[in-house]
């Protein structure tokens, strides 16, 4: 072997150990664009294929610090035949520190359900207060208490518990307690990437559900750092309001490219299957905008839009 061989073999193994070392210390959160985006209207729309619409707006007020500090939600789920139900809530958030030096968040909350054309259900009203610990900037519990005030003049308190466990600065899950069932949510990450929640819910007279959200993103599109964390609602399962501040940790770094959910239960004794769902997004982004749209079998209309005004 010549000499001018083993000096081409040499540099290029240099090459390859020096390329090997650069991706393995790749920190996708430090290369995403920065581009600070707090939306003051959200919305979405999706129609399925029974022609069943359900309508979201989330409205936001900010505190100078960009963290949220009063919410309206409305939720609107129309039927084919005119059903409807509506759904709104109001919050308003303060943020202070103990006399221990323990960092919370208090959400004042009324909710007000309202069904129409529907005789299986009541139209209720909720006065709640959620108490949300923090530690390191993350949460760590969200405790509920509330009040359910139905049209038919009866009344019911209630209050569940919510605790989250987290690896490094990932959230991996978290555990949902009411007087009904426990949840358990399940938050599989790897390479900067929320890739599958799986929520396993037990009820109290052992009905089960369980349910999985899969997801892929592509391999080298980073997704954008708009500071105010957009994927927390198409994800869905993490509380929204709280998840688009981040204080669940980090989100995934890639640009998302697709979502599958499929699940299955027992309810009193019968087995069933929850029908599968797949979607793919693309993302536009205009001056003051910015649209997830899914692309999916199961729906002829299904998009997030995010405004800043």
């Amino acid at each position: 072997m010549n000499r001018a061989y083993t000096l081409l073999l040499a540099t290029l193994a240099a090459i390859l150990i020096s390329a090997c070392s650069d991706s393995s210390n790749f920190d996708p959160y430090a290369a995403q664009e920065k581009r600070p985006f707090y939306p003051s209207t959200i919305t979405f729309n999706t129609i399925d294929n029974n022609e069943t619409k359900n309508d979201k707006k989330w409205d936001f007020t900010y505190n100078s610090d960009n963290t949220i500090k009063t919410y309206k939600y409305q939720n609107t789920i129309t039927t084919k035949d005119g059903k409807e139900i509506t759904e709104v809530h109001t919050g308003k958030i303060i943020y202070y520190t103990d006399a221990t030096g323990n960092r919370w968040m208090q959400n004042d909350i009324i909710v007000s359900n309202t069904v129409k054309d529907l005789t299986t259900m009541e139209s209720y009203i909720d006065t709640i207060k959620e108490d949300v610990r923090l530690s390191s900037g993350l949460i760590q519990s969200i405790r509920t208490t509330g009040q359910r005030s139905y049209s038919n003049g009866t009344k019911e308190i209630y209050s569940n518990n919510r605790e989250f466990t987290y690896t490094d600065k990932y959230c991996t899950s978290s555990t949902y307690n009411t007087a009904a069932a426990t949840t358990t949510y399940r938050y599989d990450w790897s390479n900067s990437r929320l890739n599958k929640i799986t929520v396993s819910e037990q009820g109290k007279n052992n009905n089960i559900q369980q349910k999985v959200y899969s997801y892929t993103y592509s391999n080298r599109d980073l997704g954008c750092d708009y500071g105010f964390n957009t994927l927390a609602f198409i994800y869905g399962n993490m509380p929204e309001i709280y998840a688009a501040m981040n204080l669940f940790g980090e989100t995934s770094a890639y640009k998302l490219e697709s979502e599958y959910y499929s699940g299955y239960g027992n309810l009193n004794g019968v087995q069933y299957n929850i029908s599968p769902i797949s979607r793919s997004f693309s993302i536009l982004e205009t001056t003051g905008s910015i649209t997830y749209m899914a692309d999916s079998p199961n729906s002829s209309t299904y998009n997030f839009t995010f405004t800043n005004k």
